[in-house]
């Protein structure tokens, strides 16, 4: 089995290739997510004490979360299928992800990889 068959391997442990740490405020803001090393799966973790909200998308042009976008809860981690990927070379990925907070602010790290 060759690296990149078995990186496709849904079944296999987590494993982190790269990340973005971003702060939340209640404004809207847009970040690229790391433009090297996609993968297929990310690991979504607010250290924060307020819930913040995301939205993912293939372009950053009109691009905002609210607070009816996915919740990312306070101090919890979540893994997800990275929006739109069919392969990791798919050029219709997640490439930006917008993120707000209802009020006040928290940290979010985002790590892309492979596996769950």
């Amino acid at each position: 089995m060759s690296l990149r068959q078995d990186r496709a391997n849904p079944l296999r442990p987590f494993e982190p290739l790269s990340g973005v740490n971003l702060a939340a405020s209640s404004t809207s803001a847009v970040v690229a997510l790391p433009a090297t090393q996609f993968g297929g799966t990310m690991v979504v973790t607010n250290y924060g004490s307020a819930p913040a909200f995301v939205e993912f998308g293939s372009t950053s042009a009109s691009l905002v979360a609210t607070t009816a976008s996915m919740c990312i809860l306070p101090n919890a981690a979540y893994t997800l299928s990275r929006p739109g990927v069919a392969s990791p070379e798919d050029p219709a990925r997640a490439a930006w992800v917008a993120f707000i907070t209802a009020t006040g602010t928290t940290s979010l790290q985002i790590e892309t990889g492979f596996g769950l």
